[in-house]
């Protein structure tokens, strides 16, 4: 799986601060040394941090990205915490399976966000850059 990958692509296509999060020390230090190789030690950073145990002063955030992260949290109890980390009228943009996809958007806008979009990947797609990646770091 390539690591950072999300972190480095953020920061390619903004100007701004970028903080990268995971619990992983190996996906950490590879993303470590490819910021520092693409010169962005200036606006990107990373953290070893859960979604789980997000601990940042309320209204951080332009944007959070989760890829995947927001199935460890579980999809309502995400949407819900994780807002307070946002300034106001600002993005979550989740990347999560499709599993009670109708449940899932109708949830969106009870827990107060403004659903701006969706699509869906293929189960191949997923099962190549997700699920197979996750199952080989187990392991």
């Amino acid at each position: 799986m390539p690591r950072g990958v999300p972190t480095l692509e953020l920061a390619r296509l903004s100007s701004g601060q970028v903080i990268g999060l995971d619990i992983d020390e190996i996906s950490l230090s590879e993303c470590a040394r490819k910021i520092k190789e693409k010169g962005l030690s200036k606006r990107v950073r990373i953290a070893r941090c859960s979604m789980q145990d997000m601990d940042f002063p309320c209204e951080t955030f332009d944007i959070i990205w989760t890829e995947g992260s927001i199935r460890t949290v579980g999809f309502e109890r995400g949407l819900r915490e994780w807002q307070r980390f946002l300034k106001p009228n600002r993005f979550l943009v989740v990347h999560d399976d499709s599993v009670d996809l109708a449940k899932k958007l109708k949830t969106i806008p009870a827990s107060g966000y403004r659903l701006l979009g969706h699509f869906r990947l293929s189960s191949e797609i997923w099962q190549e850059e997700y699920y197979s990646p996750s199952q080989r770091a187990v392991h």
